[in-house]
């Protein structure tokens, strides 16, 4: 992003299979898949130059989902996620738009596996 009116249009997707095991009667848990925005700085290394990435709060778009009442094993239904068309107009830096994902446990709940099948992030900078 070079310039004040500059804007940055992100579209994803993610959809997501989560298997889980329970040790307590009944568990919370929460997924929150976000579009987060980390903030790029040289190194200022003269042998290794690169860049270091920060994250910048709170999340340019986020969904979260909630469910309730798990117990045993078992798979939840696919979670599909959609972020169309989502506007940012950060100033002026170099950036690097990451999709992230989140889990919130109330309870004793191991995650087994997290597949992530249909996955995708698209940014374009608009030049005003």
């Amino acid at each position: 992003v070079t310039g004040g009116s500059d804007k940055v249009v992100l579209s994803a997707q993610l959809d997501q299979i989560i298997s889980y095991e329970c040790f307590d009667p009944t568990v919370d848990f929460q997924v929150t898949v976000s579009i987060n925005r980390w903030i790029g700085s040289p190194t200022n290394d003269p042998v290794n130059p690169d860049f270091v990435f920060d994250l910048q709060y709170p999340p340019v778009v986020s969904k979260t989902y909630t469910i309730t009442g798990l117990s045993g094993t078992g798979v939840l239904p696919m979670i599909e996620t959609v972020f169309t068309s989502t506007i940012d107009q950060p100033p002026p830096a170099y950036y690097w738009y990451i999709l992230e994902v989140q889990f919130d446990v109330t309870g004793d709940l191991v995650i087994d596996t997290a597949e992530f099948n249909l996955r995708s992030l698209s940014a374009q900078v608009v030049k005003q």
